[in-house]
């Protein structure tokens, strides 16, 4: 199981890389990589190119950065869509996020 959980942390990595490439060629996108989080901002105004991806949440703190994050992507006036795999956590994050709405 603990080989299982690396596999699925490396996936959802690889993943968020692959959403960040498209941002690296264009000069008015921004990404912002935290030990707990990424968020890719194309400047475009479609959720396809504007990503939150790769939560990594304790649940003491996941609220307040689920409010913090919500609050930049307001701040954008621009949608995002957020992804949510199986290594993001905590494992309730899900429930959390539709919570914030």
């Amino acid at each position: 199981m603990k080989d299982l959980g690396k596999l699925q942390r490396a996936i959802e990595e690889n993943l968020a890389e692959h959403f960040c490439h498209l941002h690296r060629h264009l000069a008015s996108a921004t990404i912002t990589h935290t030990d707990g989080l990424l968020i890719a901002d194309s400047s475009l105004d479609d959720d396809t190119f504007n990503i939150i991806a790769g939560a990594r949440f304790t649940p003491e703190i996941a609220a307040a950065r689920i409010a913090e994050t919500t609050a930049f992507v307001e701040h954008a006036l621009r949608p995002f869509s957020w992804w949510v795999g199986p290594a993001s956590s905590p494992r309730n994050i899900g429930e959390l996020l539709v919570e914030a709405q």
